[in-house]
């Protein structure tokens, strides 16, 4: 199953959960993902869930008031545990504010070599971040000054954007190249 280009944000639950996904290949590419309640998972790979990919994606835990959107240091990017933490390959992600979990004793997952860790988040990274439901998907575009431009691999089973853009190597992270 591939999963391309989306965009799930405004979650005030757990974003996609692969829990217990077996017998099958998960390729979850060039998305951007937003938690903004605490202590829920933007993504969740547990319970079985192995071999999997998760690759060039956005990940971003953030709290929303009104029209000030900040970064949420009690947002959780990403769900573990023993059985999935090291059976999954995840790869040049963007990985902004929020923390890692696991679902059990085991350790949470820690960004590898390959991806990008910001603490942080700023809205001027995107065209015109929301923060309301309901608006063009065009707002998510990264701005010149997003730090996911350019740090991804090409991969081969997406070569255009979601605005039928070709990408070109090294791409940038998410839905959208720079324009």
């Amino acid at each position: 199953m591939l999963i391309e280009a989306n965009f799930f944000h405004h979650s005030r639950a757990q974003g996609p959960n692969f829990t217990s996904v077996r017998n099958s290949t998960i390729f979850v590419v060039h998305n951007l993902i937003v938690v903004q309640a605490n202590n829920r998972q933007a993504i969740g790979f547990t319970d079985s869930s192995t071999g999997n990919q998760f690759k060039n994606n956005v990940i971003v835990a953030l709290s929303i008031s009104g029209t000030t959107v900040s970064a949420n240091a009690n947002g959780q990017l990403l769900a573990t545990d023993t059985s999935t933490a090291q059976a999954n390959t995840f790869e040049h992600n963007a990985w902004l504010s929020g923390s890692f979990g696991s679902d059990d004793s085991a350790p949470a997952y820690t960004p590898n070599s390959t991806e990008l860790r910001l603490t942080n988040f700023d809205v001027s990274w995107f065209a015109a971040f929301p923060t309301t439901v309901g608006h063009d998907s065009v707002v998510f575009a990264p701005t010149a000054t997003a730090p996911w431009l350019s740090q991804g691999n090409l991969l081969p089973e997406v070569p255009a954007d979601r605005a039928g853009k070709v990408r070109r190597a090294p791409v940038t992270l998410g839905p959208y190249e720079l324009p």
